[in-house]
C-alpha cells in the first residue's frame, strides 16, 4: 500500500484532510492532503489557504478541546471528482470562540463540506455549518 495521499480513495482523502483535521492533535499533517495552492472557503475566509484552514482548526481545538467531527454522509461525483459530505461537530466550549467567552456549554452542529480534487489531492475545500444553532446552544 502506498503512503502517497493522492493514491487514496476520494472519500478517504476528504475524510482525512477535512474532518480529521479537527479531530487530531497533529494537524501539520494536513498539508499532505492538499495541493500547494489549495483554497479554503468558509464564513469570513472567502479565499483562504491551507494555512488558514490549519489556523481555523487550531482555534477550534483551543476553544473546544473535546471537539469531535464525524462524517454522516459522503457523495462522490465520479465525473468531475467533486465530493460533497455532511458532517456533525460536537463538543464543550472551554475557551473563547469568536467573540464568545468560554461558557462550559456543550453543542452539536451539522454542516456540509464540498471538496474539489486535482491530481488526487484536495484543491478547494468549502465549509458551511450551522453557526447560528451552535451559538444558540452555547448561549452566545
Amino acid at each position: 500500500m502506498s503512503n502517497d495521499p493522492s493514491d487514496l480513495a476520494p472519500e478517504t482523502l476528504v475524510h482525512l484532510g477535512c474532518i480529521e483535521t479537527l479531530n487530531r492533535g497533529d494537524i501539520e499533517k494536513t498539508y499532505q492532503f492538499y495541493t500547494d495552492d489549495a483554497t479554503y472557503i468558509t464564513d469570513g475566509v472567502p479565499d483562504g489557504t491551507v494555512d488558514d484552514l490549519i489556523e481555523h482548526a487550531e482555534m477550534w481545538q483551543r476553544a473546544v478541546p473535546d471537539l469531535e467531527a464525524d462524517t454522516t454522509e459522503t457523495v462522490v461525483d465520479e465525473e468531475d471528482g467533486g465530493i460533497t459530505f455532511e458532517y456533525v461537530v460536537r463538543g464543550t466550549q472551554e475557551g473563547a470562540l469568536a467573540d464568545v467567552p468560554p461558557t462550559g456549554n456543550s453543542f452539536e452542529a451539522r454542516g456540509v463540506g464540498f471538496a474539489e480534487l486535482e491530481d488526487g489531492l484536495i484543491d478547494q475545500y468549502t465549509l458551511i455549518f450551522d453557526r447560528f444553532g451552535m451559538f444558540q446552544q452555547l448561549g452566545g
